[in-house]
């Protein structure tokens, strides 16, 4: 099987033995490490204990009640059998799917909290901030010409923004 003829997650899988790229807080542009989709498990329970906030990029063929343009979601939690998640898309709604549809992992994103990391921001007018972390409570950003600035989740939201390229 060619890279050509890859036509979903299922045939990357094969190809790649299980490995499935993760981005971290910082590095949404590249694929900084690979994991395999039983790790899978096992690093997601630790990002759930500790309260990070995270997303995957689900392959939506096949699902129902889902829309299929917006298919990043927040993982809800982890069940060990048969290896299958606990996700909520954007509108709120649950879904279980398994492991194997999971196609890319940002840490320190959030559907619900509508946080998404190196995504730059006009605020208030006046100023323009790119997004660099997200731990769930607080919202860290980089200020153009002014340094970094950390925001709690409430005021981040509060404040007046549009996104700029």
């Amino acid at each position: 099987m060619g890279y050509n003829s890859i036509k979903g997650f299922h045939d990357y899988y094969l190809i790649k033995e299980g490995k499935i790229p993760m981005y971290v807080p910082g590095d949404n542009l590249k694929a900084s490490k690979s994991m395999r989709v039983v790790d899978v498990h096992r690093d997601f329970k630790k990002l759930l204990d500790a309260g990070t906030p995270f997303t995957v990029i689900v392959n939506t063929e096949g699902m129902k009640n889902v829309d299929h343009l917006k298919p990043e979601m927040d993982v809800i939690s982890v069940e060990d059998d048969n290896l299958h998640l606990k996700v909520r898309d954007h509108k709120g709604n649950e879904h279980r799917i398994k492991s194997g549809k999971i196609e890319e992992i940002g840490i320190g994103n959030s559907v619900k909290d509508k946080v998404w990391l190196n995504i730059a921001y006009f605020v208030d007018g006046k100023e323009r901030m790119r997004v660099k972390d997200f731990d769930g409570k607080e919202v860290t950003v980089m200020v153009h010409g002014d340094g970094v600035r950390k925001y709690p989740l409430a005021d981040w939201k509060k404040m007046n923004k549009y996104e700029v390229d």
